[in-house]
């Protein structure tokens, strides 16, 4: 009976020992893929840092470019301003040519 229970207890170890070995491989495999997916973390990270400064860099250029857009608006706006004059100035001498040009055929036919 004591050599029965004996048995007993060996297998039953054996079988807590098999089961400890699939356990400790188990536990070496998720170590492993916990490894892997630090790393692809780590890379994650990185990236969308990388990312935030290259949007932050871009909104920076995008604000000199809005400034000198907006200057360029107000240099146009000034232009054309003194291109509305310019025009004025030459539609009232033209006008003034006209008429002397009409009084000096007039002038010269009399």
């Amino acid at each position: 009976d004591l050599l029965f229970t004996i048995k007993d207890t060996i297998k039953a170890f054996s079988s807590l020992k098999s089961e400890s070995d699939d356990l400790a491989s188990s536990l070496e495999g998720y170590r492993t893929q916990i490894t892997r997916l630090a790393t692809e973390k780590a890379v994650a990270i990185a990236n969308s840092n990388r990312f935030e400064n290259a949007i932050a860099r871009l909104q920076g250029q995008n604000q000199c470019l809005s400034t000198e857009v907006n200057a360029s608006k107000f240099e146009i706006n000034g232009l054309n301003s003194k291109i509305k004059d310019a025009t004025m100035k030459f539609n009232t001498l033209e006008s003034k040519h006209k008429k002397c040009s009409c009084e000096l055929k007039r002038v010269t036919e009399e």
